[in-house]
């Protein structure tokens, strides 16, 4: 269903995941995904957050 409206129907075992993306978003969405992965990887890893010493009570 997308919008409330059906948009596919047939066998589970023949509707893949990237079929279901496909459907729900209406368009692929792959190569958005690799273009994010590529940006992520570029960047500067800085610490933003430490823990030093927990300690359970």
């Amino acid at each position: 269903m997308k919008d409330g409206s059906s948009v596919c129907s047939g066998m589970v075992s023949d509707v893949s995941n990237d079929d279901i993306v496909r459907l729900m978003v209406g368009r692929e969405l792959q190569n958005r995904f690799n273009a994010m992965k590529e940006n992520v990887s570029n960047l500067v890893h800085d610490t933003v957050f430490e823990v030093r010493k927990r300690h359970q009570p």
